[in-house]
């Protein structure tokens, strides 16, 4: 059986996420697109050394993610490039499934559509 590993580096010194909804105009950080009022984003608040980030991230984007993460044997990805992260995962195994590789995909192009 393989082992998922993942190196991105350092992890946060605190890492908190949860989803919500919008109730003003926000941007996605990994698409940057338009998280609208009423749509439901993710929120991820993270400690690094000291300094405090905080990235949004829009529902279309959340559905890629949660779709690799299902489908995939292993999903390592970063804020900021998981839709490059989740392409290069796509691209990896999409040969073993072709419903696998079209959904995702689909999810992918949906999302880098958003862009503004």
């Amino acid at each position: 059986m393989d082992e998922c590993y993942c190196d991105y580096g350092e992890s946060p010194d605190v890492y908190d996420a949860a989803k919500r909804k919008a109730r003003v105009r926000h941007k996605c950080y990994e698409c940057g697109g338009a998280i609208v009022p009423g749509e439901v984003y993710e929120r991820a608040a993270m400690l690094y050394e000291g300094s405090w980030d905080t990235n949004k991230t829009c529902c279309r984007c959340l559905d890629v993610r949660e779709y690799v993460t299902a489908h995939a044997p292993c999903f390592c990805w970063m804020h900021g490039s998981m839709l490059e992260d989740a392409k290069a995962v796509i691209n990896e195994h999409g040969h073993v499934s072709a419903g696998f590789y079209i959904g995702a995909m689909k999810r992918v192009l949906r999302s880098e559509r958003s862009r503004t």
